[in-house]
């Protein structure tokens, strides 16, 4: 989930922990306890640190540059869907209204 405005929304922590907070969807979210030995998976313990490190992280910039997307000149595709559970419609019009078409 890459817009800040929705992360609360979104929290997959606050899911587990509180069974009568308001949560869209944890279907591809990665839980804290994912990455401990005992009861996650012992493939990610290594990426553990890492995982914490990022998931602290609140100043990241724009995930999109609006300018590079109209400057690019690659043929493109999409499909867009109206009840799509990962991406807000309109954002994924936005996106390719930037790009025009090529």
């Amino acid at each position: 989930l890459h817009e800040p405005e929705f992360w609360p929304l979104f929290d997959a922590t606050r899911a587990v922990e509180d069974p009568d907070a308001t949560v869209f969807f944890t279907g591809e979210m990665v839980y804290p306890f994912m990455f401990d030995e005992a009861d996650g998976f012992p493939c990610l313990k290594p990426m553990k640190k890492a995982a914490d490190l990022l998931a602290a992280k609140d100043d990241w910039g724009a995930l999109y540059d609006p300018d590079t997307l109209r400057r690019c000149s690659a043929p493109t595709a999409a499909a867009v869907y109206y009840d799509d559970m990962y991406v807000v419609r309109d954002f994924s019009l936005e996106v390719g209204k930037l790009m025009g078409t090529k």
